[in-house]
């Protein structure tokens, strides 16, 4: 499942990731596509952190502008403690 915020700040906004992840009851992934948008992907088990970054450097490659570039990170939402943290190798252990 693919749900596009834009713009990409609306991460930002009180409540919005937590009132999604609620309703999914799920994590979520963070995927930033350009200042424009991003990416919220539900962490249900089946993604790789490899997957997850090469999604986001082909879309930065491919699609947006190099002015338009947010990040070529991968961002991780924790619904029971309300943070974003960068996705490292841990969160696939």
């Amino acid at each position: 499942m693919y749900i596009f915020l834009e713009p990409a700040t609306a991460v930002c906004y009180p409540n919005v990731l937590h009132e999604f992840a609620m309703e999914l009851d799920q994590n979520l992934y963070i995927l930033p596509s350009s200042i424009h948008e991003c990416l919220l992907l539900p962490d249900n088990g089946t993604y790789e952190l490899e997957y997850l970054k090469n999604m986001v450097a082909d879309v930065n490659h491919a699609v947006v502008s190099e002015d338009e570039i947010l990040s070529y990170e991968v961002y991780y939402y924790d619904k029971a403690t309300k943070q974003i943290s960068i996705v490292t190798n841990e969160h696939f252990q």
